[in-house]
């Protein structure tokens, strides 16, 4: 890459960190003032009377293996990568691309750490994006979760009098909660519609699965392996938000959904991988031209020259 494309990142970095503030915004706002849909209930439904219990996964656990796991796979990956493109030359025929690049006459960025700019920051921004297209589903629908009535802590005689049988829609619900939940808990239990657990395991798992993918073509045992093991950790993921009482299974379904939406989204299109793909299919069409391709005109002269000097050869 030449000092032009050094340029365009040199511009490209703070630009790109101004944009990932706005893309997280949304995020952090709602999660910060706003208030959900206030939806009620029907006192005959039996989907939001499960007791409340503790997180299998917690949010804290999810975020770190969930982030820690792609960006250390990456990270590995890319520096295995670019020690094998220095060995071959930078003039070998390859679909990975690890130039130098530079930000100034005085000041040039390595082609490993222009590789990891684009697959981490890619990574983090997709989860940014995931984050608040998250967010603010849980806002807008604001359904309740499978735990609600446990949480709130009503008195339920008072809102359906006539019992659990009747069908009757409350609307207006002043939660009281049990003593032990925060004003944060009470909110959370209005926010179950899509599983934020299961949306961010399916992006950050999924994104590892498409990575492995375009990136680990050496060792397609191995690859599968890990990318079994990828989509098995989301899976379970989103299994525990449902054994756990915080998720309704079609939570977990469009959060699975979600995540893999823009994992394919950030992966493909926003970290590039798809021009690797091109960049392989060029190169396996030119293996494949100058293999199976015929005799050039211009080459009948010689191989007729070179058979009739093998017969003389074998006549003496």
């Amino acid at each position: 890459m030449d000092s032009i494309s050094g340029i365009k990142l040199k511009f490209k970095i703070p630009l790109d960190i101004f944009i990932a503030v706005l893309v997280v915004l949304p995020a952090a706002i709602l999660n910060l003032s706003a208030t959900p849909y206030q939806r009620g209930f029907y006192c005959d439904d039996h989907s939001v009377r499960y007791p409340y219990k503790p997180d299998t996964i917690s949010s804290t656990v999810l975020v770190v293996v969930g982030g820690l796991v792609p960006i250390i796979s990456i990270i590995i990956w890319e520096r295995i990568l670019f020690v094998k493109y220095q060995s071959h030359g930078s003039s070998c025929q390859t679909k990975y691309l690890y130039d130098t690049v530079s930000i100034s006459p005085t000041l040039k960025l390595n082609g490993y750490f222009v590789a990891l700019y684009k697959y981490v920051g890619g990574f983090m921004f997709g989860g940014f994006i995931n984050q608040s297209l998250t967010d603010s589903s849980k806002f807008i629908i604001g359904r309740l979760r499978p735990h609600f009535l446990s949480a709130c802590a009503i008195e339920y005689a008072k809102y359906c009098p006539q019992g659990y049988n009747t069908f009757m829609y409350i609307e207006n619900i002043n939660c009281t909660g049990d003593g032990n939940l925060s004003e944060h808990k009470l909110r959370d239990a209005r926010l179950s519609f899509p599983s934020g657990h299961a949306s961010f395991a399916f992006y950050a798992f999924i994104f590892l699965v498409i990575y492995l993918h375009f990136k680990m073509d050496w060792y397609s045992l191995l690859r599968s392996i890990l990318q079994t093991i990828s989509f098995t950790l989301a899976w379970l993921t989103a299994l525990s938000r449902v054994s756990d009482y915080k998720h309704h299974a079609g939570d977990v379904i469009g959060g699975g959904l979600l995540g893999t939406a823009v994992a394919l989204l950030t992966a493909l299109y926003i970290c590039g991988l798809m021009d690797v793909y091109k960049r392989s299919c060029i190169i396996e069409n030119r293996i494949i031209s100058s293999v199976v391709a015929p005799p050039r005109p211009q080459d009948y002269g010689t191989i007729e020259i070179e058979s009739r000097s093998t017969a003389v050869n074998v006549e003496s």
